[in-house]
C-alpha cells in the first residue's frame, strides 16, 4: 500500500471518529429553564433526566429502560 493511501484512510477514520463522537464521555444533559421552581418540579418528577445518557443507547427505549 502506498503512503498516500494510508494517509487518506487515516484522515477518513479521523473524520468518522469526529462525526460519530466516539471518544467523548457521556455527559449530564443540560436543562435550561427560566423558572427554577418549574425545573425543580420536573426534576422531582423524573430524576432520570439528571443522569448521563448511556454510551450504548441506540434508541429512546434503550435510554429510558423499556
Amino acid at each position: 500500500m502506498s503512503t498516500a493511501l494510508l494517509a487518506a484512510i487515516a484522515v477518513i477514520l479521523c473524520i468518522l471518529f469526529r462525526i460519530l463522537n466516539v471518544n467523548s464521555q457521556p455527559q449530564k444533559p443540560s436543562i435550561w429553564c427560566g423558572d427554577h421552581k418549574f425545573l425543580d418540579t420536573i426534576l422531582k418528577i423524573s430524576p432520570l433526566i439528571q443522569e448521563p445518557i448511556p454510551r450504548d443507547a441506540t434508541c429512546v427505549e434503550d435510554m429510558i429502560g423499556f
